[in-house]
């Protein structure tokens, strides 16, 4: 449960439930607004290498837009779900532009983590929880109650390896009743399977997949994912009648990749003192 105090005047706006579930909390400071990475996919030229050009500010302001967009909807379309992804690109060389000249930076590691995905997922599986004001002295409390489960890839693969699991059983509840949302957090990173051999480790995480979204797919039941893979990776991970599941479940627009928004961990951890020292 979410818990955040509110003036006595406060009223329970859309936006004071993006705040409370974390949707407003993204700092875009440090992210540069044009970017270039030496790239041998590129398809710009310059100083005879080849870069990607992009939008780190507006790429990751695209997905926290969808997500807003997501969620407004969401109500009225059970079942409807959503896909946020960021891959690897390793150490590449980086260039941001200061007016018309673009400056070299030197390199970046790129890993896909700490760029906000997680955070974008988790405000969207709690923005479609159950939302309460509580009277605590002289302010309010909102409260905001999950109505899922929240999960990592490895505690939803791990969990099907019980004797006695069943979706049925661990996602309802006498409290809860039937579930909105399930949020699957890091497909990708589920390791190993105990008691699956080696060589069957691939097909059996994929039918432990399809099983899971089959299930949400059948009784109507959001499905917030993310993935350090790429999108077409993701697909084959997880493989195709999964990923079918999930073309239906996800609505044009919803599934969002934003490789390439750095990790803002380093910043906070005092690594990286300002945007253009890397």
């Amino acid at each position: 449960m979410k818990r955040m105090k509110l003036s006595a005047e406060a009223t329970l706006t859309r936006e004071l439930v993006y705040e409370a579930t974390g949707l407003t909390s993204l700092n875009l400071s440090h992210l540069a607004s044009a970017v270039r990475l030496e790239m041998a996919n590129g398809n710009i030229q310059a100083d005879g290498k080849q870069w990607i050009e992009y939008n780190e500010q507006q790429l990751l302001q695209q997905a926290i837009d969808l997500a807003k967009q997501w969620l407004s909807s969401w109500q009225n379309k059970p079942g409807q779900s959503f896909v946020i992804t960021s891959g690897a690109v390793g150490e590449k060389a980086m260039q941001v532009q200061e007016g018309e000249q673009w400056q070299p930076i030197g390199a970046h590691h790129f890993s896909g983590f700490g760029n906000g995905k997680t955070t974008i997922a988790e405000a969207l599986f709690y923005g479609c929880g159950v939302m309460t004001i509580n009277e605590v002295e002289q302010a309010q409390e909102l409260c905001i109650y999950p109505a899922g489960k929240l999960r990592s890839a490895r505690e939803w693969m791990l969990m099907q390896s019980e004797t006695d699991f069943s979706l049925d059983k661990f996602l309802f509840s006498e409290q809860l009743g039937k579930p909105r949302v399930i949020l699957i957090d890091d497909v990708g990173r589920e390791g190993s399977i105990p008691f699956v051999r080696s060589t069957e480790q691939a097909s059996e995480i994929q039918t432990r997949y399809y099983d899971l979204i089959n299930y949400c797919y059948r009784q109507k039941l959001s499905v917030i994912m993310t993935s350090n893979y790429r999108l077409n990776e993701l697909a084959t991970f997880l493989g195709g009648a999964t990923w079918s599941r999930l073309l239906e479940m996800v609505p044009d627009g919803f599934m969002i990749d934003i490789t390439g928004v750095r990790d803002y961990r380093p910043i906070a951890g005092g690594r990286v003192t300002a945007p253009m020292d890397l």
